[in-house]
């Protein structure tokens, strides 16, 4: 039974942090990128169509990210080195690596860490093979090439650089 509480316990810290540094990302995403928006016209923003403050926005994701850390002690210090890398690259992503040559990196650094984080927080887990930490840096790198396609056109006359719009659609779509 006690095995079991621990896996449970565990499971929940993993949980709400892991909910909690998402939500630290994208409020900052969404406060940080508040102009491009509006410029966009993306009307379906809250910050763009008035229904939100900015300084509200950037507190809650401050406060997130606080959260993120706060819930993950409990695991243990590596595991909450592990949560704050993950998160402070997806930060770093928004803060403007976005609009650079290594727009991939923060994906496949955060995206490579949750197996790490989720082998670490699991009672008695270690840490994973590398090459599933590997699959899952390269699936992020993939989501990164995926997720911006959609916007490509929007962004590049909005001045974005990032490795998918240097690609375009059929070099993202390759690689």
């Amino acid at each position: 039974m006690l095995a079991r509480d621990a896996r449970l316990a565990a499971l929940a810290w993993g949980v709400g942090s892991t909910a909690a540094g998402q939500a630290s990302v994208g409020w900052s995403n969404d406060y940080l990128d508040r102009r491009r928006d509006a410029a966009a016209g993306r009307r379906e923003k809250p910050l763009v169509a008035g229904t939100v403050s900015p300084r509200i926005v950037i507190t809650s994701a401050l406060i997130a990210f606080a959260c993120c850390i706060a819930l993950t002690i409990p695991l243990g210090g590596a595991e909450t080195s592990v949560m704050a890398g993950a998160v402070l690259s997806a930060w770093a992503y928004n803060l403007g690596l976005k609009g650079t040559m290594l727009s991939w990196v923060p994906y496949a650094v955060s995206f490579g860490l949750l197996p790490v984080f989720v082998w670490l927080a699991t009672p008695g887990g270690g840490v994973p093979p590398p090459w599933i930490v590997a699959g899952a840096a390269l699936l992020g790198v993939a989501g990164h090439l995926m997720n911006v396609l959609p916007d490509l056109e929007r962004d590049v006359g909005a001045d974005y650089r990032g490795l998918p719009h240097r690609l375009g659609l059929r070099g993202s779509l390759v690689l």
